[in-house]
């Protein structure tokens, strides 16, 4: 929420008024003023969500279940190869996958959110 808040806050107010101006209602300035100047906004925290999605649930998992009764999931999966199981050679590849896997969808975010801008 703090980094939509700064991003609403570094809108410049003439932007609405010109869009007031225009004849624009309050859901033409959201669309076409509020959305575009939010859009590095959007855009870096999108990409925090997709990068803290698989890491971000192993806290939860590993205190209420750890791991078992068919909650595993693949940061918790690994930790068990690793430290319960002294698998570290799984783990590690389990681990360069898992990267692996994230820097592929987010080069891919990346590359989809260029594409759509004029000014790069």
């Amino acid at each position: 929420m703090l980094l939509f808040l700064a991003g609403m806050q570094a809108i410049e107010p003439q932007l609405y008024d010109a869009a007031r101006m225009d004849g624009a209602n309050g859901w033409q300035r959201f669309r076409n003023v509020t959305l575009p100047q939010l859009r590095p906004v959007l855009f870096v925290s999108t990409m925090l969500a997709l990068m803290g999605a698989f890491v971000r649930s192993f806290d939860v998992v590993w205190v209420l279940t750890r791991g078992g009764f068919g909650t595993d999931v693949v940061v918790t999966h690994l930790y068990n190869e690793a430290f319960q199981l002294s698998r570290f050679d799984r783990a590690a590849a389990m681990g360069y996958i898992l990267f692996a896997i994230i820097a592929v969808i987010s080069v891919l975010y990346v590359w989809a959110g260029r594409r759509g801008r004029d000014d790069v």
